[in-house]
């Protein structure tokens, strides 16, 4: 995939550019989250293999820890603003202003959708 040159990007207009930030924001994170779970993975076999268990290297979380990663995880964007797209939201907690304002205009709770 060819990278797009310093003039490609200057053609586009500003909410492309928003757009193609967004996406290259989205496409981020997941490959981090991809090598952070296969880094996660080799690591958990390397302990496997040493023959130690987690508590042994003090590297098993506290029950409050738990809670805050299951938490985290589920938390994704699930919802985006469309000409804002750093402005997202992950379904859980309070509707931001934002979608609320457009909920109660007529949109739809799909038109934001990821």
């Amino acid at each position: 995939m060819a990278k797009p040159t310093k003039s490609d990007l200057k053609k586009m207009t500003y909410q492309e550019l928003q757009q193609h930030e967004a996406d290259l924001q989205l496409i981020k994170q997941e490959l981090r989250h991809e090598a952070l779970m296969a880094t996660k993975r080799d690591v958990m076999q390397l302990i496997k293999e040493s023959g130690f268990e987690l508590e042994e290297l003090g590297l098993a979380p506290e029950k409050s820890e738990r809670k805050r990663t299951r938490a985290k995880a589920d938390s994704a964007p699930k919802f985006r603003h469309p000409e804002n797209p750093a402005l997202t939201w992950s379904g859980r907690g309070p509707r931001p202003k934002w979608l609320k304002e457009a909920l109660e205009a007529g949109k739809s709770i799909d038109d934001f959708a990821i």
